[in-house]
């Protein structure tokens, strides 16, 4: 209301990128509150920090990679787009803690976005997901709500509101459920609808909701066990994949061919649209060495039949 993110939005637009430390902590300061992280989001504070991960100074670059992961928490999607693609690694899950956002740094950055992720916690951000109507479908009461909510919310590490495969695994260790991968990746695909890859807040209360009678009651439940899971399952499981080896590995191949077709263009697409900048910059850094030790750069250059070509193209 006071115009407060504008005012630091035009000081940081004024400074140069080796001056931007105090606007940046000013903004993590901010993001600490339950509400503000939203209105930097619209104020396009998340455009501004990803344009400085190109910054030459790493304490700002590291700096604007903690705000980045502090507003992801509020919006994972409108980070992700304006991160750009050879940036996108700092932004990949801690394997060594993946439950624990913040883990890999430790310390105070740790605990300050352990403090944000409590904030989403607050916000019964998960009950949004969940209209009335489902509510009514699925016959949950508050305490079936808060109870599926608050374990959900133990595995939802990152805020994001859907948990992967290897969230659904820590969720079947703590179930006291013991489960291959290829049971798990069944399970997975059995109760996500839309087919996303995991399982967001509604399907999870759906399979946890009917998780007791999964199998079905009685007889047909005992049964059911006994031949989808225990030994004979997981036997009829590995005759499956033994009986389409040829099959599966072949998907497997296509697969991994399309994978690495897909990365191999986006490394052309990437050299494309950087190599010409890191080649200039190269260059330079070579021309102020070569002005250091006393040695005329354009004579070297022109002198050279081989660099000659590309110095009249980089003067032009």
């Amino acid at each position: 209301e006071k115009g407060l993110v504008d005012s630091i939005l035009k000081v940081m637009s004024a400074k140069g990128e080796d001056l931007q430390e105090v606007p940046i902590v000013t903004l993590l300061y901010l993001s600490v509150h339950p509400t503000i992280p939203t209105h930097l989001l619209q104020k396009g504070v998340d455009v501004v920090a990803a344009e400085l991960l190109n910054c030459h100074d790493h304490i700002i670059r590291e700096l604007c990679v903690i705000l980045l992961k502090a507003l992801a928490l509020h919006d994972s999607e409108a980070v992700e787009k304006v991160v750009p693609a050879e940036k996108k690694y700092l932004f990949v899950k801690d394997i060594r803690n993946p439950q624990l956002y913040g883990g890999e740094y430790g310390g105070l950055v740790q605990d300050y976005l352990q403090t944000i992720v409590g904030n989403r916690h607050d916000q019964n951000y998960l009950r949004d997901i969940l209209t009335e109507q489902d509510m009514l479908d699925l016959q949950l009461t508050e305490e079936e709500l808060v109870s599926y909510e608050n374990t959900f919310l133990e595995l939802d590490a990152d805020c994001g509101g859907t948990l992967d495969i290897d969230e659904l695994k820590l969720l079947m260790v703590l179930m006291g459920e013991k489960m291959d991968q290829y049971e798990l990746q069944e399970l997975l695909e059995e109760y996500d609808t839309d087919h996303s890859g995991s399982l967001d807040f509604k399907e999870f209360v759906v399979m946890m909701k009917g998780w007791k009678t999964r199998f079905g009651t009685g007889v047909t439940k005992a049964y059911n066990e006994t031949v989808k899971r225990g030994h004979i399952g997981k036997a009829a499981r590995e005759f499956f994949r033994w009986w389409n080896k040829s099959k599966l590995e072949a998907a497997q191949v296509q697969e991994a061919k399309e994978s690495r077709a897909r990365a191999m263009q986006s490394n052309v697409e990437l050299q494309m649209r950087y190599l010409d900048h890191e080649n200039l910059r190269y260059r330079r850094k070579q021309e102020a060495d070569l002005r250091k030790r006393g040695v005329s750069v354009s004579d070297t250059y022109r002198n050279n039949p081989v660099t000659s070509k590309r110095f009249n193209n980089a003067s032009s």
